[in-house]
């Protein structure tokens, strides 16, 4: 009877101390979770409400012009919008979508970067669209494409005011279109970086670009016309980022281009408070 008490009496230290020792490692296992959430809520990525007034209020004040500012934070995916949101007529932004559709229709199978385009490639044919945004190749890509492909495509992916015929679209549009080809939800990773790659490269650089400082990445596309500037870009610094789309347009005649160039320069330096 001794011999099986010390047996029973060994039985009940072990049971005991197997669980305190899950006791122990549950108790260490939240407290882990907790800190390492707790890290997590450091790093939320915060965006400074002055910066945003601030754009709010240029483009109060620029009843001048028609204004629309869009932006898109990539990683919360919170957006943000000021002035007129309707459909604007938008030059060579449109440019984006057809090289977005060509590029899904590759993935698709129905076509190929080396297919004849014009006299050249679409490759070729996309860099000098995207790039230079030379119109020869903007025309030859859109009968590639289709006007109703464009439209089919633009719908697929979201955009509600895009009119493929008319070439108009809102800057919360292009804004989306944006944040879906940077964060890899419409292409693949090599036609993504394609794309990127010749934005990055893209001329008309006096507006957006201008004011962003070394040590920041941007990628972008301008669409001109005698009345309007547009500027859409994606912009990074580090692991923070944004879209930033900026329609403009004067309801009088001819636009003033430096004067543009200023205020695309004052919306990118509040857009850059805001968010970096």
């Amino acid at each position: 009877m001794r011999k099986a008490a010390r047996f029973i009496g060994i039985g009940v230290l072990l049971i005991a101390t197997g669980y305190l020792g899950m006791l122990a490692w549950q108790t260490q296992g939240p407290a882990s979770d907790n800190t390492i959430g707790t890290e997590v809520a450091a790093k939320s990525y915060l965006v400074n409400p002055q910066a945003l007034s601030d754009i709010q209020a240029v483009v109060d004040q620029r009843t001048d012009l028609d204004l629309s500012v869009s932006l898109t934070d990539l990683q919360t995916g919170k957006s943000y919008h000021y002035g007129d949101n309707s459909a604007f007529t938008a030059a060579s932004i449109g440019k984006l979508i057809t090289a977005a559709a060509f590029m899904n229709d590759v993935e698709k199978g129905t076509a190929s970067l080396t297919d004849s385009v014009g006299n050249t490639s679409a490759n070729t044919a996309i860099q000098k669209m995207l790039v230079e945004s030379d119109n020869t190749s903007w025309a030859a890509m859109k009968n590639k494409v289709t006007l109703d492909g464009q439209q089919a495509y633009a719908e697929s992916i979201g955009m509600t005011t895009y009119d493929a015929a008319a070439n108009t679209m809102s800057s919360s549009d292009v804004a989306l279109l944006l944040a879906k080809l940077s964060s890899g939800k419409l292409l693949t990773t090599s036609h993504t970086g394609k794309l990127l790659s010749y934005m990055e490269q893209a001329n008309y650089r006096g507006y957006i670009v201008n004011a962003i400082p070394a040590g920041t990445s941007v990628y972008h596309k301008v669409g001109l016309l005698e009345d309007r500037v547009h500027d859409a870009a994606i912009i990074k610094r580090g692991d923070r980022s944004y879209v930033l789309v900026i329609f403009s347009k004067s309801p009088y005649g001819a636009y003033d281009f430096a004067d543009g160039a200023s205020l695309f320069g004052s919306i990118t330096a509040d857009s850059l408070r805001a968010f970096f």
